[in-house]
């Protein structure tokens, strides 16, 4: 088993912790402050990370890349990277309490926008470490750090809500979580190279020469990505609604985390091929693709046909947010598909090149939400957002395609629609009355495309030797 797959199973079985943690906090927020405060939070979190997002300005990313790169020395880089990243998270951290005024809804956003920008300056200050964690194809801190937060997150959701505090108190539970994750990644970071803070004005120029087309086409990305929510809330939609639309994104947040993951720890590995020759490279985006497709296209129609009933067996008023997922479900394969080439184009410095494509999808996605949001509400949202998703996951391919005159094999995507199909079946067909018929069900139809794709040799396929550069 390759370096990547090893690092990515190694995340991925220590993570789950997080993950039921995060989906047990959002089963105690729903049942004990109700799916209306629930939609203020997802208001506020969403107006937030805009601004952490833009923070970022692609440093997360260029960071993992420029060590990768024979030409940067690791400790030199990390520190000035460092540097510049405290610089930016203090400069655009400080804009949502000063443009907060603005938001509709102003008191229970404000009293929730001041610990949440404490909360996401903490978090976008500790993911600078991830460069030097993703070198080494090294998670365990990743790991260990992000389950600590949602613990401390839950703890605090668990005790606010059953002492029948308000929200605020619950909220400030974040701040404690992402500072116990800052600690957690800086000393495992620190054992594994010693940075500070630095400023090398020419080392900076190259930092932000590098880095700016990726911070560009993460602010388009925004407007689509977070789009949806923000307008809901600008077009001052009914909160109780925005909760419905928060619970079924928070679905979507939780099946697309492993993309970003993968592709994460396999950027360094594709821009290490890629310098090497097209060959390598080639074999690195097949190895990534032949992994995640498998994963991607089950799991975007079993939330899209399972989404409903799961979601009104949690919370009976939950309708509207099992609907949306099946517009919102099909989204996760397009996702998965954007994930892998986006961070195709970062690996080949390809970021000025496709930046016509995010713009031209940020001002369809514009266009939607401006449009339909304010005639056909949360629905407007969710079909715009499939659809962004689609046409970047569709230029994304293309650009790298064409650029790297590479073909993808698409032998493990047949087998794969082959198996869906049978787990699809089996959805539609099995009865699910009750929870316990709906579980088992859900059971029967994975164990179902398991075995299907274990008889097709997609999981005995022997994937190449990836290693870390290092």
């Amino acid at each position: 088993m390759s370096s990547l797959t090893k690092s990515t199973f190694s995340f991925m079985s220590g993570k789950i912790f997080g993950v039921l943690a995060g989906i047990i906090t959002v089963y105690l927020w729903l049942d004990l402050f109700g799916i209306e405060n629930f939609g203020l939070l997802t208001a506020a979190t969403t107006y937030v990370t805009i601004f952490s997002i833009i923070a970022d300005f692609g440093l997360t990313l260029t960071a993992a890349k420029m060590v990768s790169e024979q030409k940067f020395e690791e400790k030199t880089v990390m520190s000035n990277l460092l540097g510049l990243r405290l610089l930016s998270a203090f400069l655009f951290m400080t804009l949502p309490l000063l443009l907060a005024p603005l938001l509709p809804e102003i008191k229970p956003l404000l009293y929730l926008i001041i610990p949440l920008t404490i909360t996401y300056l903490l978090a976008t200050i500790s993911q600078i470490f991830l460069g030097i964690f993703q070198k080494r194809l090294t998670v365990g801190a990743a790991v260990w750090g992000e389950t600590a937060n949602r613990l401390i997150v839950l703890a605090g959701v668990l005790v606010i809500g059953l002492l029948h505090l308000p929200l605020i108190h619950a909220v400030q539970f974040f701040i404690l979580g992402a500072l116990a994750q800052l600690l957690i990644m800086w000393l495992a970071g620190h054992r594994l190279l010693t940075i500070k803070p630095a400023y090398n004005r020419a080392l900076w120029q190259k930092i932000i020469t590098q880095s700016w087309p990726i911070g560009l086409a993460i602010f388009f990305n925004l407007l689509y990505l977070k789009g949806d929510i923000f307008f809901l809330v600008m077009f001052d939609r009914p909160i109780l609604e925005i909760g419905q639309y928060g619970t079924a994104y928070k679905v979507l947040d939780v099946c697309v985390m492993l993309p970003m993951t993968y592709m994460g720890l396999a950027l360094p590995l594709l821009t290490s091929a890629w310098q090497k020759s097209k060959t390598d490279f080639q074999v690195t985006l097949q190895t990534s693709f032949d992994h995640l497709i498998p994963i991607a296209i089950p799991l975007s129609v079993g939330v899209a046909l399972t989404g409903l009933p799961l979601l009104t067996a949690v919370k009976p008023e939950l309708i509207l947010a099992g609907q949306l997922l099946w517009i919102l479900g099909p989204t996760i394969a397009f996702v998965h598909l954007s994930a892998i080439f986006g961070h195709c184009i970062v690996a080949l410095n390809r970021q000025r090149a496709i930046l016509w494509g995010y713009f031209l999808v940020a001002i369809i996605a514009l266009a939607g939400y401006i449009i339909f949001i304010p005639i056909y509400g949360v629905w407007g949202a969710a079909y715009t957002t499939l659809i962004a998703e689609a046409l970047i996951a569709l230029i994304t391919a293309l650009v790298v395609l064409r650029f790297t005159s590479t073909r993808i094999n698409l032998k493990v995507l047949r087998k794969t629609i082959l198996a869906t199909l049978i787990m699809m079946t089996i959805l539609i067909i099995s009865p699910a009355n009750s929870p316990l018929l709906l579980l088992t069900t859900t059971i029967v139809a994975a164990l179902t495309y398991t075995i299907t794709q274990f008889a097709q040799g997609v999981w005995r396929y022997k994937y190449p030797t990836l290693n870390s550069p290092l």
